[in-house]
């Protein structure tokens, strides 16, 4: 008989089971995050993005929000937080630029996107071509995020940038809704 458990009880039951053991370990930084690191990483994104949509200034109405992330742990912690509060992850191929990558974000119609400053050049290049996008949201520090978010001209003014660390030991800047 299959075993019918959701993704964010089976971290759960991970944790629970294996807490401080290595769950992820990325090459070829060597950087090692336990099942217990990982299961606060997720409640505490999913929180965040409860508490931004409980507020008002998230809006996930379609169910989707759209990532556009580079592949670590910050990603993994996002995609499993998404789920956990049965959000749909719509992954954004992050090599496209241009018009594709236009007509990829739009064919989500969602309206939040999750990316990092590494994007932020080419969204900038197609901001003013992206009805739908309301919100971005950025892996990275509250005064990195604004000083890059400001070359987004279209979106700066309808942005709310609720940055996630992305490293582990840091702690969270002072955010209106702390992801992690």
């Amino acid at each position: 008989m299959p075993l019918r458990i959701s993704l964010g009880q089976l971290l759960h039951n991970c944790a629970t089971r294996f807490g401080e053991r290595p769950c992820i370990t990325m090459a070829p930084s060597g950087e090692t995050l336990s099942y217990a690191g990982l299961e606060s990483l997720v409640t505490r994104a999913a929180h965040g993005f409860r508490d931004g949509i409980a507020g008002g200034r998230l809006n996930a109405g379609s169910g989707h929000v759209a990532v556009m992330l580079e592949n670590g742990i910050p990603y993994l912690a996002m995609s499993y937080a998404l789920k956990k509060i049965d959000l749909v992850e719509v992954s954004i191929n992050r090599a496209f630029r241009g018009p594709a990558l236009a007509r990829m974000i739009n064919l989500t119609s969602c309206e939040t996107l999750l990316s990092s400053p590494a994007h932020f050049d080419a969204l900038a290049d197609i901001s003013g071509d992206l009805p739908h996008l309301r919100v971005l949201i950025v892996t990275a520090r509250a005064e990195d995020a604004a000083a890059r978010a400001s070359r987004i001209s279209r979106l700066s003014a309808l942005t709310a940038c609720w940055p996630i660390a992305t490293t582990i030991s840091s702690a969270p800047p002072p955010i209106p809704i702390p992801l992690w």
